[in-house]
This record gives structure tokens, C-alpha cells and sequence, in this order.
């Protein structure tokens, strides 16, 4: 496939992009050869490297708004996690997945991290609509054993093996996973090359559990097992403190930020100025939509530096290109991918609309893009040099078609329920 980007924005001049077998093969003034695909940029794009989200539940879409205005211990236990045994199985995760795609698409993010059941399921609706993903199988062992859960998400890893799908290890968290299981799921990880993904810290009660029935604060536990390194992905890491930001920062492994999820179940507020200032790579994640409530990465990226400079009562902390890096730069060291808005980068782009209302004038494109953007602001995103969604409108899927499928699975689901 070929696409030809012209007259957009990159770092503040008009440039033209010409992408060829998923690489840019040339950016400069005035390219004209024939293309696939054409996208007109007209002076008001700016181009930036493809969103990425480090951490979400992607078919959880299912049940927003299912349970709110709960503290996470309660809305977990007493309401997610009967719901899940009661209406999760393939076609859920298949639906609500997709129903995900669509929407993180439409928020500029190309990739994302996933932790969930029936993640071939979740598989298809990524490789439908063309996005790039990392999906595991949540390993949990409370009142059962947890071989069932680490043969399954091995096979995820066997299975998913793509450039652009691919499996990885995600034990659940380690107040919901013994000692034995966190180092049988690393032994998996090691064992494949790939990446492995854990709640951390997410709450004081978690910690505080932790610490009382293992005499240990979740990181250090974490760290006296072997199980952190640079394929490490510790999602939200509220409650850590200034010895396991360093252990962190010295094991390079990687934060997933996910304030909305944070601020909606009242869990607290990473410190991740802090995690910044020790060399902390730090990304930037959802969480799933029953507790956030929606997919908006912009939004998500807005909200993190905002709270951290009240957290830190300091109008500097986060600054819109620490921000930026979070949302882009730092997630694709993450996972290796070779993205950026240069020739011979991986194709991975997403173009955002700076001469709609919210973002005039444009001072500052990058401004504009953290302070002042929203996902309707986001024009037209292209995963691995394949056109996914131009003009806001899906292109590899039927997007109208999809959304009654969704709907009337929605509307069977839980009417019968």
C-alpha cells in the first residue's frame, strides 16, 4: 500500500509525506507521484507518531457505566468480577473489543496493551480494523489454582506471534496472584522474548494487604521474586514510594499512568513527576471503560499533567513535552518499535485537525494538542503504513454495519441476563 500526505504540519512547516511497504519513504516540499491512498492536508494537519495506550481492558467496554462511584476493592469484587463470570465469553470480548478499536481509533491511538479473557477473540477485531496490539491472558489464582490461566497464556503468546499482534504475559496483580504464579508467568514471559504486565500499587488498602501478609510493598515484592526488568509494565503504580520509584527507575522498567481510572475509584495520584525526575520510563494508559468511563487518550493525556501540577502544587510539573513523550516516544521504546515522523520510521502516524474550533489559533500546535485537544479533533490514522481511518471514517471495516452488530449483541446480551 501507498499513501501520499500532503501539505501538513511537521514541527511547524508545510510538509508532504509519501509512506510505501508500511515505511515513510520521503518527507519534503512538493511530492508529487501516484498513491494508493491521497489525504489532503490543506495546511491544517499536524502529524504526529500514533497514540499508544499502555494499558486498557479493551473489551470491558461492554460494561460502561455497568458500576460507578465505587471504591476499587468494592466495585471489583462486588460488581466487575460477578459480571464477568455471568456474561464474558468469546462474542463478548470479540464486540466489545471491537467496539474499542473503533473508539481508540478515533482518539489517534495505533496501539495498545490489553489484559483480558479470550484474547484470540480480541485478536480478530484488532487484525479487522487494522490497529497494532499486545494481548494477554489475566492470570489469576484467588480461591482456584492458576495452571489453567498460565497454559492459556502461554498459548496466547504461541498463537499471536505477528508483527502487529502479539501475545504477551500479564499476571493480574500480586494481591490476586501468589508468589509462585507472578514467577511462573516471568518464566513464561522469559521463555518467549515478550512482555510482562501487572496492576501495581494501584491502591493503599492493596498495599497496606500486601505488606501485612507479605511483609513486603508490592514493587519490592516484585523485585525480590526477579520479576522486574525492561520487559516489565507496571500499570498505575499509585502508591509507590521514593525507594521503589528508584528500584523501578533501576530495573528500566516501564510505568503505565492511568489517572481517570485513578481519580474515578478515588485510588490516588501517581507520583509521576517524581517517576520523571529518577529516569522513570513512564506511559500513559486508560484502563478499561467501566472505570473511566470512555477510550479518549487525549483527554487522558490532558488530565495527567493537569493533575500533576496540582498534585505537586507546581505549574511546571509535566510540561506539554514530557506529556507528549508519554503518550508516544516512550511507549514505542517500550516496545521496540522504530516510530517516528522521520524517513525510513515504521509508518505509524496520526493526523490531527488544528483549524478546528478548540484549537484556534495555534500558538502553540503542541499546546493545542495537550491542553486543548479531544478525540473529535483527530482526523486520520495510519498503522503500519495501512490506512485505518481517514477523515474520521473507518477504513478497513464497516463501521455502521459493526456498530448494529454491537448494539444488537449488547441489547441480547444483557436483556437476556
Amino acid at each position: 500500500m501507498s499513501i501520499l500526505v500532503k501539505d501538513v504540519i511537521i514541527d511547524g512547516r508545510k510538509k508532504d509525506i509519501y509512506i510505501e511497504d508500511k515505511l515513510i519513504s520521503e518527507i519534503s516540499n512538493d511530492i508529487n507521484v501516484e498513491a494508493d491512498f491521497i489525504i489532503k492536508g490543506e495546511g491544517k494537519l499536524l502529524v504526529m507518531p500514533a497514540f499508544v495506550n499502555t494499558h486498557t481492558h479493551a473489551a470491558m467496554s461492554l460494561f460502561r457505566g455497568y458500576a460507578d462511584d465505587l471504591a476499587l476493592d468494592t466495585w471489583l469484587k462486588e460488581h466487575i468480577w460477578p459480571a464477568e463470570a455471568k456474561y464474558v465469553n468469546k462474542d463478548f470480548v470479540y464486540y466489545g473489543t471491537l467496539l474499542s478499536c473503533i473508539e481508540m481509533a478515533k482518539s489517534g491511538v495505533g496501539t495498545f496493551v490489553d489484559m483480558y479473557f479470550h484474547e484470540m477473540e480480541a485478536a480478530k477485531a484488532v487484525e479487522k480494523c487494522g490497529m497494532r496490539a499486545y494481548l494477554g491472558h489475566g492470570i489469576i489464582d484467588i480461591n482456584k489454582s492458576a495452571e489453567e490461566d498460565l497454559r492459556e497464556a502461554e498459548n496466547i503468546v504461541r498463537k499471536l506471534r505477528g508483527e502487529k499482534i502479539k501475545g504477551i504475559i500479564t499476571p493480574h496483580a500480586p494481591y490476586s496472584c501468589s508468589d509462585e504464579t507472578l514467577v511462573k508467568a516471568w518464566e513464561i514471559a522469559e521463555k518467549y522474548d515478550t512482555i510482562y504486565h501487572i496492576h501495581v500499587s494501584e491502591t493503599k488498602k492493596e498495599v497496606d494487604d500486601i505488606v501485612k501478609r507479605r511483609k513486603k510493598r508490592p514493587v519490592e515484592l516484585l523485585d525480590s521474586l526477579g520479576v522486574l526488568s525492561k520487559r516489565s509494565l507496571l500499570a498505575h503504580a499509585v502508591w509507590v514510594n521514593e525507594g521503589e520509584i528508584r528500584t523501578i527507575s533501576k530495573r528500566g522498567a516501564t510505568v503505565s499512568h492511568n489517572p481517570i481510572s485513578n481519580m474515578k475509584l478515588a485510588s490516588g495520584v501517581a507520583p509521576v513527576q517524581s517517576m520523571l525526575e529518577k529516569g522513570v520510563n513512564v506511559t500513559i494508559g486508560t484502563d478499561g471503560c467501566a472505570s473511566n468511563n470512555n477510550l479518549d487518550i487525549l483527554e487522558e493525556l490532558r488530565t495527567a499533567s493537569l493533575l500533576q501540577k496540582l498534585s505537586n502544587m507546581d505549574a511546571s510539573a509535566l510540561p506539554i513535552s514530557e506529556a507528549i513523550k508519554m503518550l508516544t516516544e516512550n511507549a514505542y521504546k517500550f516496545l521496540g518499535l522504530n516510530v517516528g515522523i522521520k524517513e525510513e520510521k515504521t509508518a505509524d502516524i496520526v493526523l490531527v485537525d488544528m483549524r478546528d474550533i478548540n484549537m484556534i489559533p495555534g500558538h502553540n500546535a503542541y499546546s493545542n494538542l495537550v491542553y486543548s485537544a479531544k478525540s473529535c479533533n483527530v482526523h486520520s490514522l495510519i498503522v503500519d503504513g495501512e490506512l485505518v481511518m481517514k477523515n474520521r471514517k473507518m477504513q478497513l471495516i464497516d463501521e455502521e454495519k459493526a456498530m448494529e452488530e454491537i448494539e444488537a449483541f449488547i441489547s441480547k446480551t444483557f436483556q437476556n441476563g
